[in-house]
C-alpha cells in the first residue's frame, strides 16, 4: 500500500519552488516549459483518485466517482508518486540545462523539492524499450 497524502499541485501554498507544480515562476526554458503538461496530469490522476468512490451525479447525469477497486487506485497513487517525482526531476534539469542553477544548486534544490514533496530520489532506472 502506497502512502498518500493529497497535496496542492498549483501555485496556492507554499511550495519551495513555484515553478514545479504549476507556479508562475518562468525560468528555465531547456523543455520548453513541457514539464507543466506532466504537472496537469498528476492534477487530473489526482482528481480521479479523490473522486473515485463519490456518487455525486454530473451535468449530464453521469456518476463523478469511477468506482475501481482499492488495488487499481493503490497503482493510481504509485502513479501519481511517480509523476510528482518526473515534474521535480524535469524542473530541476531544465533549469541546470538552462544555465538558471549550477551543479551545486541544482544537487541542493533537488534534495529540498524531494523532501518537501515527502518523495525519494529514484536510485535505480530501468531502460524502457
Amino acid at each position: 500500500m502506497v502512502d498518500y497524502q493529497p497535496h496542492k499541485l498549483s501555485s496556492e501554498g507554499s511550495n519551495p519552488s513555484p515553478a514545479i507544480f504549476g507556479g508562475l515562476n518562468m525560468s528555465g526554458g531547456h523543455f520548453d516549459y513541457n514539464q507543466h503538461r506532466i504537472t496537469d496530469i498528476a492534477e487530473s490522476l489526482e482528481s480521479a483518485i479523490l473522486q473515485n468512490e463519490s456518487t455525486d451525479i454530473n451535468k449530464y447525469g453521469e456518476a463523478l466517482g469511477y468506482g475501481f477497486s482499492k488495488e487499481t487506485i493503490e497503482e493510481f497513487k504509485q502513479g501519481l508518486n511517480y509523476l510528482k517525482l518526473a515534474v521535480i526531476y524535469a524542473q530541476r534539469i531544465d533549469y541546470l540545462l538552462s544555465g538558471d542553477d549550477g551543479e551545486e544548486n541544482f544537487h541542493k534544490r533537488l534534495k529540498e523539492d524531494l523532501k518537501e514533496y515527502n518523495l525519494a530520489p529514484v536510485v535505480q532506472v530501468r531502460r524502457i524499450s
